[in-house]
């Protein structure tokens, strides 16, 4: 989530879009564009994140960005995390 996407030397094709969305607010289109991002980078298999299945992505507004909160399977038992984006 935190690695924008194309920094990475010799694997373009990791990361996430996220980063895109930084400079823009955090109106109601863009955290819709960071909810389906967030879920991008999950379903991009070059992240190597396919033993976590995400169920819900939600984006909230904070004080000094955006938190994303996932919730889904991993590994046979449903978890929950957070990443926050400044």
């Amino acid at each position: 989530m935190t690695t924008p996407q194309g920094t990475r030397e010799h694997r373009r094709t990791v990361g996430s879009r996220l980063h895109e969305t930084l400079a823009q607010g955090t109106g109601d289109d863009t955290l819709m564009k960071v909810q389906a991002y967030a879920l991008e980078a999950f379903y991009n298999q070059d992240n190597g994140l396919g033993d976590f299945t995400p169920d819900r992505v939600v984006a909230t507004r904070t004080a000094t960005g955006v938190v994303l909160r996932f919730s889904g399977e991993w590994k046979s038992r449903n978890v929950t995390f957070e990443v926050t984006l400044c």
